[in-house]
């Protein structure tokens, strides 16, 4: 009898433990009856007992009290010396997989030490362009550019291949952990398969830390600095991973820096719905019938439902197009893309090099958002 035990921390969050328990029964059935699935729920916060007793008939369901919180990690470690199986998934409390998660991934392991399923982030696919899967989980990524798996949710691993020195070493501070045991388990030798089936989705906007952008740099530097005490790496990959955690700050700062310009873009945009002026209005009255928008994210579909029912948009512009969906069509600029009297550029992009990219391959005139926003309000 092959066992997997899912180890699920509790912080703040016994709402989402009936919810755990439903999807793990409904995976637990997909697989045949030489699997048995057990949950291990780690109380993390000692002023917050289990108000009820979990059980199923489906899944075996251990709930460990605490008397005393011990972050992510630690929550996670002492849930694996209660382990009895011969896998472990390690899940955030508000994680979602799909009902084929086990049979799947089980079935992509082969002799490998741990397998890798593609995943979700906030309802888009995480790999795409920017983001190749197989490069991203890969040796030399984790080493030097940083981690390439989102979630410690999409890995199912033999329980006897987690290191010691990831038991032994615990971060105080939430949010690496999961990179420092990727590295523990690469560097020892251990390999990873992967599974092409998308059967994880990560929710944004819980209690996870990893929404944290201090947090979580608190913690990486922490890893950083175990790993360097322990003289657990040698001087090449500790220099390596020591730049992957200033290009991973960099990266955070010229997010903050987009983030920042997005607010902007956003507070123009409720100024003109306060003078009662809209996109839709100011594209026709400039003469413009047909447009596509470039950029397929938050903003882009924001544009999109505002202007859908007096403009006509032919299609969205998008790098990762091969990776969204849409009810009209999306394409890449390297695609052959409809005529279109207008290309707005849904980005919060002040450098304007997309504009310029879409500008040169597009015999059409090229506007951001902001400079349609500011023209209206100028106007009014």
């Amino acid at each position: 009898m092959k066992r997997i035990d899912v180890i699920v921390p509790i912080y703040k969050g016994q709402c989402y433990v009936e919810g755990m328990i439903s999807q793990l029964e409904q995976s637990a059935e997909k697989v045949d009856r030489t699997v048995k699935i057990g949950l291990i729920l780690v109380n993390d916060d000692p002023k917050d007992y289990f108000r009820e007793s979990y059980c199923s008939e489906k899944i075996d369901i251990l709930a460990m009290e605490t008397d005393q919180n011990r972050g992510i990690h630690g929550a996670r470690v002492r849930g694996l010396t209660y382990c009895t199986g011969d896998y472990v998934v390690f899940l955030d409390q508000d994680d979602r997989i799909s009902p084929d998660y086990f049979v799947s991934q089980l079935g992509s392991l082969g002799e490998a030490d741990a397998v890798i399923c593609r995943a979700i982030n906030g309802g888009r696919l995480f790999y795409a362009y920017d983001k190749p899967f197989k490069e991203m989980i890969s040796l030399g990524h984790m080493f030097s550019k940083g981690n390439g798996i989102l979630s410690p949710g999409q890995v199912l691993m033999r329980r006897e291949a987690i290191p010691q020195f990831w038991q032994e070493n615990i971060l105080r501070y939430n949010g690496a952990d999961d990179w420092l045991l990727w590295i523990c388990m690469l560097y020892e030798g251990m390999r990873f398969a992967e599974n092409q089936a998308v059967l994880y989705e990560h929710v944004i906007g819980s209690e996870n830390s990893s929404g944290s952008a201090f947090g979580m740099y608190q913690s990486e530097r922490e890893m950083y600095g175990i790993l360097r005490e322990q003289k657990y790496l040698d001087t090449g990959h500790l220099a390596q991973l020591w730049q992957a955690l200033q290009r991973g700050l960099e990266t955070r700062l010229k997010e903050l820096d987009r983030l920042k310009a997005a607010e902007d873009i956003y507070a123009i945009w409720l100024n003109a719905r306060g003078e009662k002026v809209s996109v839709a209005q100011m594209l026709k009255l400039a003469g413009y019938k047909t447009v596509a928008i470039y950029g397929m994210g938050k903003m882009g579909m924001r544009l999109y439902q505002e202007i859908k029912m007096e403009i006509e948009v032919k299609c969205y512009i998008d790098r990762n197009a091969a990776y969204l969906k849409a009810d009209i069509p999306i394409y890449t600029l390297e695609d052959d893309i409809p005529q279109v009297d207008l290309v707005i550029i849904a980005l919060a992009d002040r450098e304007h090099r997309i504009q310029k990219d879409v500008s040169n391959t597009i015999n059409c005139p090229v506007k951001g958002i902001e400079e349609i926003l500011r023209d209206m309000l100028a106007e009014r």
